[in-house]
């Protein structure tokens, strides 16, 4: 299994210097979601949409069969 944290980087809470800050942020409540689990899964499935300071999904955290 691996696991896929994606994120879409093309709008507008990713422009200028705070969009580090905005993709470091997504990641933390992508790692967050993975550490509500009790198990990890064993089968494909997705954890959690990623979302922007607007709310707009912006990708997902999915685990997924090699």
């Amino acid at each position: 299994m691996r696991i896929i944290i994606d994120v879409r980087t093309d709008n507008a809470a990713f422009d200028g210097a705070g969009g580090p800050h905005e993709a470091a942020r997504i990641i933390h409540e992508a790692a967050d979601a993975i550490a509500a689990l009790e198990t990890l899964p064993t089968a494909p499935d997705l954890i959690a949409a990623c979302r922007d300071y607007n709310g707009n999904t912006v990708g997902a955290v999915e685990f997924h069969d090699d």
